[in-house]
């Protein structure tokens, strides 16, 4: 049965079958992916049905791998600004269709860091529309249907730039990101009608503070991947995840995620329920594009 959580102007329903709500409990371990697969992921892989001599950031899916939305600066968009787009195949072994702006969500402004449930149903977003950048929520009835007109959502909006809101599967978590220097911040709810709490700053990822912290993405409660500029990393931005003991500890040190990394920009990570494929951006080409890698 759907839950109905409420911000002027738009009742979100949330879905709470097994893969959108559900909880998974993990013994965390600084070195492995378990229960996820193990091993590092196979040569990443540039989705060229969705790429562009633009920039392109963002990729985030539902859980069924067939509906993507990502941001991109390409010139069939708005005025130049970031934009929202979509692709979908009918298979997961089918290629992308080409790709669309979400025009229900852009404006002339930047719209951009969206972030999708698992089941398609709820989209975080980040954008300027009203001067400063501050999180949005728009929803649908179903996969077929338009989204509604996107509202502000207060709880995660600060006075400060706001971006990122890439939710948990749980519902229940959210991560976002501060800009200047970026740092990560978690935010949570007791339940899908509840409000989010105030953003916690993730203080022990946030080192050193010349680094830039950003794009996480809880895989589980216990466990986020993102990106950072913190030393010691093959690049520009590398793609790192970490574990903790507990919701109520802090994380550990993170780890760079094998093969994903290389001297380019390696940024906003999104992995797959089973574990088995990620999605992410890098600049191997020059300009900013979506990949994919597979472990067995």
């Amino acid at each position: 049965m759907p839950r109905h959580v409420m911000y002027p102007g738009v009742s979100i329903a949330l879905f709470c079958g097994l893969a959108a709500c559900g909880h998974v409990e993990r013994a965390p371990d600084a070195l492995t992916d378990a229960p996820f697969p193990t091993g590092s992921f196979s040569a990443p892989r540039r989705i060229l049905e969705l790429a562009d001599p633009a920039d392109d950031d963002d990729p985030t899916l539902t859980d069924d791998l067939l509906e993507i939305y990502f941001a991109s600066t390409r010139a069939t968009g708005t005025a130049g600004n970031a934009d929202i787009w979509r692709s979908t195949r009918l298979l997961v072994t089918d290629p992308w269709s080409t790709p669309v702006p979400v025009s229900e969500l852009n404006t002339t402004t930047n719209d951009e860091n969206p972030g999708i449930a698992g089941d398609g149903l709820t989209l975080w977003f980040s954008s300027n529309r009203d001067g400063n950048v501050d999180i949005y929520v728009s929803t649908r009835g179903a996969r077929d249907q338009i989204w509604s007109p996107p509202v502000r959502v207060p709880d995660l909006s600060t006075a400060a730039d706001d971006l990122g809101a890439e939710p948990a599967r749980s519902g229940l978590r959210i991560a976002v990101y501060g800009d200047g220097p970026r740092r990560l911040f978690e935010s949570t709810r007791p339940s899908a009608d509840a409000l989010w709490s105030v953003p916690v700053p993730l203080t022990s990822l946030n080192v050193p503070d010349t680094a830039d912290n950003l794009s996480g993405f809880f895989v589980t409660d216990l466990e986020i991947w993102f990106a950072s500029t913190r030393p010691g990393g093959a690049g520009m931005h590398d793609i790192y995840r970490a574990v903790r003991p507990s919701i109520d500890e802090p994380f550990g040190e993170p780890v760079p995620v094998a093969g994903l990394n290389g001297p380019s920009r390696d940024d906003d990570p999104w992995l797959s329920p089973d574990g088995h494929t990620v999605f992410f951006t890098s600049s191997i080409t020059g300009n900013q594009e979506i990949y994919v890698a597979e472990r067995p």
